[in-house]
């Protein structure tokens, strides 16, 4: 009985949610049906028009969080939604493109959602009758509740199909696809929605039921509370001294452009901000704890990690990546600085700033596009002059370029190539994507990474099939496809492969540990051959000059009176710590 009660008012407060949010749920029943044809036709051209929708519902939704926080009137109401509407026709026309939807609008829509997102939480901060951490408990529980809900319906319907398919009548797989369209675009944001609570205004007071489910609604309740007492908050904790134990210990030396660092340090910042906005309004001497003293240790932190993007860009520029990158670094370091000197009153601002940041980057012409289109190009253009192949707007190949401005050469071409930017530079070639074009305006072959390693500790050969097409195997009596793995042996099993050749029973025995690869055929227990893999790689490694292994030079054979295996090397690679690599061998019993 508790269960059907439970429903009925999810129900009722689903359908609550149409009456609250009209505007929003018809852009995402009409994103629903283009999805919907999309699905059945196989076609993608309304994906402009679903994704006009969305930002459509996300925008209306704002507009009546605006609504129900600063005005009454219903004509404020319908002018809020007229006001959403031409924005998203506004919206639709700056991404219009006549062809597809390009990585630049996309990655700006996403951002434009991630802005809105945010204004939706922050605004019933803003007349100060409640925190901000009040309003992210609501919409984070209510998120994941949606999330919950919808799981199940989307596995309860799946199975139902599935076993109609199976058992009774053959369904179309498209239902699948259908399925998981109307629970994501339409039922779980709907639900979501219904989940979210109608916050109290100067403008109105709420009603005993209301100031009820806001109450549930911004509060932790008890297992949540357990859970980010107890178990997020000493893991985070155990994670920041491995961090800072990390960061002491490689201070020093090329610590500060080390790939893991970045990734590393921003992960942290996401893990701390989110753990203490949950456990804001929690109070017990291991929360106190963390919110007294990491929001302090996260601004070093967070220091380390912009210092660490900021040296990035010597060798990769500014990319609309890093661009980010360093955004989120600055916010991360406001938010150090509110969570550890202003009362949570003030944790609004963080919100603010960042909802700053994400419209500062999706505006021109500070945008993250434009900002990296313009330092790529500039990137470019220093590095051919510096080596002398750009004279009179004109492109001169040069061969004798250094690795790492080689490097440059390629990553900043690729990047400008890949947004279709290289159209726009009368100095670059508009065929300039294809490998042979760019060796031919450059001098040299595309080089997308600067190697650290000496004297040959790193090596790496692959088959050219272009000139080995074909094999001889009529005097062979098996072929077996082996995958070496010296650096972790562990995970390279060891089992023989069984093989019958003229009515006899062998094994073929890999022997690989973290010095040796050998390769044992055995007939009753009995070694009959032993093919020292190891050595042979490194005789195809010495033997090639090239990156392309041809035939003959990828072929090693070792035979005694009894049996003759011939090893054809696909790929190898060795970084001086082991080989790896994938190889065909050939069997012949004598």
């Amino acid at each position: 009985m508790d269960f059907i009660k439970s429903m009925n008012q999810r129900w009722s407060g689903f359908m609550k949610s149409l009456e609250r949010y009209p505007l929003p749920i018809l852009f995402l029943l009409i994103a629903t049906i283009l999805n919907t044809v999309m699905i059945q036709t196989n076609e993608e051209h309304f994906s402009i028009f679903f994704y006009v929708c969305v930002i459509g519902a996300a925008l209306s939704v704002v507009v009546q969080q605006i609504y129900e926080t600063f005005f009454t009137k219903h004509l404020k109401r319908v002018l809020l939604m007229g006001v959403a509407i031409l924005v998203t026709i506004g919206y639709y026309f700056v991404i219009h493109q006549p062809d597809y939807f390009n990585i630049e609008m996309s990655t700006k829509s996403i951002v434009f959602l991630f802005a809105l997102l945010i204004v939706f939480i922050w605004i019933p901060s803003a007349n100060q009758e409640i925190a901000f951490h009040e309003s992210f408990m609501a919409a984070f529980k209510a998120f994941f509740t949606a999330l919950l809900f919808s799981m199940v319906i989307i596995l309860g319907m799946e199975a139902i199909i599935f076993a109609i398919d199976q058992l009774i009548v053959t369904i179309n797989n498209k239902m699948y696809a259908h399925v998981l369209n109307i629970v994501l675009t339409l039922l779980a944001p709907s639900f979501f929605l219904s989940l979210i609570p109608l916050y109290p205004s100067k403008q109105q007071e709420l009603t005993t039921e209301q100031q009820e489910k806001l109450f549930r609604a911004t509060h932790c309740p008890k297992t949540f509370y357990i859970l980010i007492s107890y178990i997020i908050i000493p893991l985070t904790m155990v994670y920041t001294v491995i961090l800072l134990i990390y960061v002491l210990l490689n201070i020093t030396g090329d610590f500060w452009k080390d790939n893991l660092l970045e990734p590393m340090l921003i992960s942290y910042a996401v893990i701390v901000i989110l753990v203490f906005f949950l456990a804001s309004s929690l109070d017990n001497a291991l929360v106190t704890f963390f919110k007294n003293i990491f929001p302090k240790i996260l601004i070093p932190i967070v220091l380390f990690q912009t210092i660490a993007s900021f040296l990035k860009i010597e060798d990769t520029g500014v990319t609309y990546g890093r661009y980010y990158v360093i955004m989120f670094g600055l916010f991360a370091l406001i938010s150090g600085v509110v969570f550890s000197f202003f009362s949570m009153k003030k944790h609004g601002w963080i919100a603010l700033s960042l909802i700053i940041f994400a419209i500062i980057s999706i505006t021109p012409p500070v945008d993250s596009f434009s900002v990296s289109r313009a330092n790529q190009i500039t990137l470019l253009k220093n590095t051919l002059i510096e080596n002398d192949m750009l004279e009179d707007g004109e492109i001169v190949p040069n061969e004798d370029v250094s690795e790492k401005d080689q490097t440059t050469i390629t990553m900043t071409v690729s990047y400008l190539n890949q947004l279709d930017y290289t159209q726009d530079i009368s100095w670059l070639p508009d065929s300039i994507s294809q490998p042979d074009e760019f060796e031919e305006t450059f001098g040299f072959e595309e080089e997308y990474e600067v190697t650290n390693y000496e004297d040959n500790d790193f090596e790496s050969v692959y088959m050219d099939w272009d000139t080995a097409q074909a094999f001889d195997i009529q005097e062979y009596d098996q072929m077996v496809y082996l995958d070496i793995n010296m650096q972790y042996p562990e995970e390279d099993e060891n089992q023989p492969v069984p093989l019958k050749m003229n009515g006899t029973d062998y094994n073929l025995q890999k022997e690989i540990t973290n010095d040796k690869i050998n390769i044992h055929l055995e007939k009753d227990d009995q070694q009959l051959i032993t093919f020292d893999v190891a050595e042979a790689f490194s005789e195809i490694l010495d033997s090639e000059n090239t990156d392309a292994l041809s035939k003959e030079d990828a072929t090693v054979t070792e035979e005694n009176e009894d049996v003759k295996l011939t090893l054809v090397a696909t790929s190898i690679t060795y970084d001086g710590s082991g080989y790896t690599g994938e190889v065909y061998l050939f069997v012949e019993i004598k």
